[in-house]
């Protein structure tokens, strides 16, 4: 996404934007070493809005398609991004000893899945419309995953979900 983005969509020169692409890196590094520090300070519960936040204003800042802002985005982005997946994975092995294992493999399996969908999804959307469209498209989807998990009847669906899955006996469904 980042030096084709920027070198085509924005019009930077190649060498500008594979430096600027570069810097999403380095605001990863940046984003992972302040995310252990910070995790001394907050539960991961209450960091993970505020990296997701990071991400949406970043990816929002991006879809803009201007230099300066969407340099800005690149960033914030990054260092949103840098924490998601191991605050997730921190909640998700907040779990019994018995289900940990089972709860790492579906967070590792929901990533996994989500970084072979979501490039190929963002690049053809892209293509069909622009860059700036897709990206906007992410930023609305990861804000309904945000209220979707926010709802208890979700989290009400899920365990519902889970029980079935791993029982043989007849589940009944919450009302």
């Amino acid at each position: 996404m980042g030096e084709p983005y920027l070198k085509d969509g924005l019009g930077l020169s190649r060498t500008v934007a594979t430096a600027a692409a570069g810097g999403l890196f380095g605001a990863v590094v940046v984003g992972r070493v302040l995310g252990s520090r910070w995790t001394r300070r907050q539960q991961p519960g209450r960091l993970l809005p505020k990296a997701l936040l990071l991400t949406l204003l970043g990816g929002a800042l991006l879809s803009v398609n201007r230099v300066p802002l969407a340099l800005v985005g690149l960033t914030i982005a990054g260092l949103g991004i840098a924490n998601l997946y191991p605050l997730a994975l921190s909640l998700c092995m907040d779990v019994p000893s018995e289900q940990s294992d089972c709860a790492s493999a579906r967070c590792t399996a929901a990533v996994g899945l989500a970084l072979m969908v979501l490039p190929l999804t963002v690049g053809r959307l892209a293509d069909a419309k622009d860059i700036g469209t897709a990206l906007s498209r992410v930023v609305v989807g990861l804000v309904v995953l945000a209220l979707l998990a926010r709802m208890p009847l979700v989290w009400t669906f899920g365990k519902w979900a889970e029980s079935l899955l791993t029982s043989r006996r007849v589940v009944k469904v919450p009302d």
